[in-house]
């Protein structure tokens, strides 16, 4: 969504989890009417804002160290939800669609597999693990979007973009430009470089619904062996999702697990 104000030379503020190049840093003052906020969840903080559009890709089993039931996570995402004047939502995760059902407030819907307003058709790799496909908005063609970043998870972030596209002032040739340029954030499936011929990839992915997705990128772009160092971070997280880890992680060929990053929180 930055990438899309951005080049579209809407000059937005922004604050996000990783580095970007296109403004080179995690955030940037900005001259324009928007501000674009990567929030997170933890301890309620998201719950200071009220977006004129709130974004919610998913809602997993994270942070309950701090909220205790899957519950009270979804309580607080129903709080977000009511705190924006719109909502943009995915409508194939089951957690997000039971939040956004019980509150009053315009949505925009987004999917693949579901009925959404904006929704990816005719999927298809243009190269090993790059995915290119039509968006219908309500059944007509909006966009043809050619994702610069790898990973199937990213046709969800692609689609999120596209519902922000018109009431941000924008047009569709707008999302269209923002997807092809967009060649990622800093720690999510970064490479930064080789060891032997062999792609050293950086990866924040520290829940293991990420850690599949990152997993997943990997082997759909047809490396021979996937060599996978983990540093679990905070202990509580680890302790609770232990089980869960262990699945994604037996994918690689390859594990290295480096001791437990505690936090104060756990």
């Amino acid at each position: 969504i930055t990438t899309m104000l951005e080049l579209a030379g809407k000059d937005p503020a922004a604050v996000i989890g990783g580095k970007l190049p296109l403004i080179g840093g995690y955030g940037k003052a900005g001259h324009g009417d928007d501000v674009v906020i990567e929030a997170c969840e933890y301890s309620e903080t998201f719950l200071h804002l009220t977006p004129f559009m709130g974004v919610i890709l998913n809602i997993d089993n994270d942070h309950l160290e701090y909220y205790g039931t899957m519950g009270r996570l979804k309580m607080a995402f129903q709080k977000f939800a009511l705190l924006s004047r719109t909502v943009v939502f995915n409508m194939d995760d089951r957690n997000t669609v039971d939040v956004v059902n019980s509150i009053d407030r315009p949505v925009f819907s987004f999917g693949i597999n579901e009925e959404a307003r904006f929704r990816a058709v005719n999927i298809q790799e243009y190269r090993p693990g790059f995915y290119e496909f039509d968006v219908l908005e309500l059944g007509e063609q909006f966009a043809h979007i050619k994702l610069g970043v790898p990973g199937y998870h990213n046709i969800y972030n692609a689609l999120a973009m596209c519902c922000c596209a018109r009431p941000l002032g924008l047009q569709p040739a707008d999302a269209e430009r923002a997807a092809a340029e967009f060649h990622g954030t800093g720690r999510r499936f970064e490479i930064k470089g080789e060891c032997n011929g062999a792609p050293v990839v950086d990866d924040y992915a520290h829940h293991p619904t990420e850690l599949a997705a990152t997993m997943a990128t990997a082997k759909k772009m047809g490396y021979k062996r996937i060599i996978a160092v983990h540093q679990p971070f905070t202990y509580s997280r680890t302790k609770a999702l232990m089980d869960d880890f262990a699945a994604v992680l037996r994918q690689a060929d390859q594990c290295v697990l480096l001791p437990i990053m505690g936090r104060p929180r756990g």
